[in-house]
């Protein structure tokens, strides 16, 4: 159900996605609450876990990594969810 493929850059992810590894995306304009997606936020590109509780954060899965809040006048778009 794959749209596309990316290679991760990082260990943000880690353990579930590895640096360097090859992730594949749906494409999709909204994703669910709690799913791994890819995110243009001010025009960077994140892999990240969705998270609305409060307000819209990017998650990593490495705790090391802080969310990263998403604000009202930031340009923020949904790329797709990842699926394998």
């Amino acid at each position: 159900s794959a749209t596309f493929a990316v290679r991760i850059s990082g260990d943000s992810m880690t353990p579930i996605y590895a640096d360097k590894q090859i992730i594949y995306i749906k494409q999709q304009q909204a994703i669910e609450n709690g799913d791994c997606g890819i995110f243009i936020l001010n025009g960077d590109a994140y892999c990240k876990v969705l998270s609305g509780d409060t307000g819209i954060e990017l998650v990593s899965i490495n705790s090391k990594y802080s969310p990263i809040a998403v604000g009202e006048y930031d340009e923020f778009r949904v790329i797709g969810k990842v699926v394998g």
